[in-house]
C-alpha cells in the first residue's frame, strides 16, 4: 500500500483506492451523525422549550 524510498513515502495504486474509499466512509459517517443529532436532538428542543 505504500512505496517508501530513503527520501519518500508514496501510495501505491492499491493504496490510494483503500485511501479514496476511507475517504468516501468518513464523509459518509459524518453525515450520519449530522442527520442523527438533527433527528434526535433538535427536532424534541422546541417540544421542551
Amino acid at each position: 500500500m505504500l512505496h517508501r524510498t530513503t527520501r519518500r513515502v508514496q501510495l501505491t495504486q492499491d493504496g490510494l483506492v483503500y485511501y479514496d474509499r476511507c475517504l468516501d466512509l468518513l464523509s459518509m459517517l459524518d453525515d450520519m451523525l449530522v442527520a442523527m443529532a438533527t433527528g434526535f436532538i433538535l427536532q424534541p428542543l422546541p417540544e421542551f422549550l
